[in-house]
């Protein structure tokens, strides 16, 4: 599998998605290749196209998630990668305890995506920007690119440190 330090091969596709311009993106589960042994701590990872290759490694289960304070790794990847007609790549993934403090029910979702590069765009638990209530990312029901290449998510909210948030208000783009 290209990007694979360990020499690891496909062993499986899942959630393959395709651009205008040919590009793909898919989550693999990943056989022992010639390198050390694929264990479960490592053994799917999301394949896209990166800075440096039309197809590689992305995000892997078991590395850590970029920007994401606690050192949380990826445990897996929900729902299919999302790619804009540029090549680049959106997803949401669950995280689980890395280095730092425990990851919980409440905050083991994040999408990332490009910031400047792959980074963290929202993480479940965290305060949702632009809310005058202070509400926090509760589910992540949506993740698109506009034809110009913008980043659209869609989101559920829930009460953060400030007014309820009902039914009525729980969604937000």
């Amino acid at each position: 599998a290209p990007g694979a330090a360990d020499g690891a091969g496909f062993g499986g596709f899942s959630n393959v998605v395709l651009n205008d311009m040919g590009q793909v993106a898919f989550v693999s589960f990943l056989e022992t290749g010639a390198g050390a042994p694929v264990t479960p701590d490592n053994s799917t990872a999301l394949f896209a196209p990166t800075s440096t290759s039309d197809l590689g490694i992305v995000a892997r289960k078991g590395d850590v998630a970029p920007g994401v304070a606690d050192g949380a790794v990826y445990f897996g990847f929900q729902n299919t990668a999302y790619l804009s007609a540029s090549g680049e790549v959106a997803f949401e993934a669950v995280l689980a305890t890395g280095a730092g403090p425990a990851v919980t029910f409440a905050n083991d979702g994040a999408i990332f995506g490009p910031a400047g590069g792959l980074g963290l765009i929202a993480r479940e638990g965290s305060l949702a920007p632009g809310t005058a209530d202070n509400a926090v990312f509760a589910d992540f029901n949506e993740i698109d690119f506009s034809a110009a290449g913008d980043f659209l998510l869609q989101v559920e909210l829930a009460t953060g440190t400030g007014a309820a948030v009902t039914f009525l208000n729980n969604e937000a783009l």
